[in-house]
């Protein structure tokens, strides 16, 4: 069978079989197919094919993956966002886009900002995405980050220590954003 074949997904277009595992959740199955040598990049190819920008690379998927756990069972979520952190460490070492645009011209950054996801947005940080990126609405990673934190995202039940995550994350950007 060949692993780089694309998938027709009812309501959702062709997705390469690696996305489709991150789209469902099965990332240890995702990385398996990475260890297989599956073509990372054939998802931009797939992404232009997208009309609309609907595509979200697995990037974005590792990213705001932990926005559509909420329902889960604890253990599960856990479990799960671990196996998503270890799918984007491997995606990034494997050389896939961290600048990716996706449904709303979103980066994966501004996916794991948007939906608080620290562990994510930290991993991308270390790879060094561009800041200034804008989406549709002219938002920034950063924008996206405040407002969460701020509770002005339409997800307003994160806890209030959530503030202090995300000061603690604009100082990072700003020592990125101006290196001494």
């Amino acid at each position: 069978a060949d692993i780089n074949h694309a998938l027709r997904c009812p309501g959702y277009g062709r997705r390469s079989i690696l996305n489709a595992l991150g789209k469902s959740g099965q990332h240890k199955d995702a990385m398996l197919l990475l260890g297989m040598g599956v073509d990372i990049h054939i998802e931009a190819e797939l992404m232009r094919g997208e009309r609309n920008g609907e595509y979200e690379s697995t990037v974005h998927l590792c990213c705001g993956f932990r926005g559509y756990l909420m329902g889960w069972p604890v253990e599960d979520r856990s479990q799960t966002q671990r196996d998503a952190m270890a799918l984007l460490k491997r995606l990034i070492h494997a050389g896939a886009d961290v600048n990716a645009r996706a449904i709303g011209n979103h980066t994966p950054l501004m996916s794991a900002a948007r939906h608080d996801f620290p562990d994510a947005v930290r991993v991308l940080l270390e790879a060094k995405p561009d800041l200034r990126v804008e989406d549709d609405a002219g938002r920034t990673a950063l924008h996206l980050a405040v407002a969460a934190g701020l509770g002005a995202h339409p997800v307003a039940h994160w806890p209030q220590h959530r503030r202090l995550y995300y000061c603690r994350w604009l100082r990072e950007l700003s020592r990125m954003s101006n290196p001494t």
